[in-house]
């Protein structure tokens, strides 16, 4: 089950985690932050492009997650605290089997910027890449998260039972797991993921029917330009909502691949 078993380098869909943790790091200032995007970030010896090269010029704090700026996010990596850092990707699940409280197997996502601290290392874990690896469940119960205040849930696959007369016999409560932020985080990811909407790389992921967040992610396989397709997030209207994750295998581009399947799925969960 790719879904639950099959783990990933996340991408820029990661960078949600990188941001939140530079704005609980810089509580006054993090409003101010501005970067000059020439597409390519250059420290010491290393190099990162941003996504085919692509300059973006002046970006502010919305901007740099809305163009999904590597150079930006290499940057602040570079003043976060290891510690802190990687304490927030676990909270959001990393490096957690959480055996005890979901009743199916899947594996467990990774990341440690504590044991493999340095210059490359933080350039690459900071936009998804490196040893980072996540699955496409533990990416939807993030986002799902975002939309849900702070509060991840317990997933399940079922959601009722019932006996030959079509009566329920057996109903599923959902339960919490835990809290991965403040609801005051939450709102204010969820301010940026709606700009990567509206004003930036998933566009395509948008719905005529509802208020849809979220983020893409082109992540990186192998020593060539070849990308696994991410879509995360979530859609909203006054009567329903649903959180997804796209995760299109050797895809390409998430913005160009997954967005747009992501976008059909909103259409057409929102219009019925």
């Amino acid at each position: 089950n790719h879904a639950t078993q099959g783990t990933y380098p996340p991408g820029s869909t990661f960078k949600l985690i990188t941001l939140l943790e530079y704005i609980r790091e810089n509580p006054d200032t993090w409003q101010d932050f501005h970067y000059t995007c020439t597409g390519t970030y250059t420290n010491g010896d290393y190099v990162v492009n941003c996504h085919d090269g692509v300059a973006h010029g002046e970006l502010d704090i919305y901007g740099i997650l809305g163009m999904s700026c590597n150079g930006a996010f290499d940057t602040i990596a570079q003043t976060l605290n290891s510690t802190k850092w990687q304490k927030l990707a676990e909270d959001f699940g990393y490096n957690k089997s959480d055996r005890s409280q979901v009743d199916f197997p899947y594996k467990k996502s990774h990341f440690d910027i504590v044991s493999d601290d340095g210059v490359w290392s933080r350039m690459q874990l900071a936009i998804g890449q490196g040893t980072t690896t996540v699955t496409p469940l533990l990416n939807l119960m993030m986002y799902a998260a975002i939309a849900n205040d702070g509060v991840m849930m317990t997933p399940y696959l079922v959601d009722h039972y019932l006996d030959a007369d079509g009566n329920v016999v057996e109903q599923t409560k959902p339960k919490a797991l835990r809290s991965v932020c403040t609801k005051a985080e939450a709102e204010l990811m969820d301010e940026f993921l709606t700009y990567v909407i509206t004003n930036g790389t998933a566009a395509a992921g948008g719905s005529q029917y509802a208020r849809v967040s979220g983020k893409t992610g082109s992540a990186q396989y192998d020593s060539t330009k070849n990308y696994h397709a991410w879509f995360c997030g979530y859609g909203t209207n006054d009567v329903s909502e649903i959180a997804v994750c796209v995760m299109i295998e050797k895809g390409g581009a998430g913005g160009i691949v997954a967005a747009p399947v992501a976008g059909q799925i909103f259409d057409y969960y929102f219009s019925r």
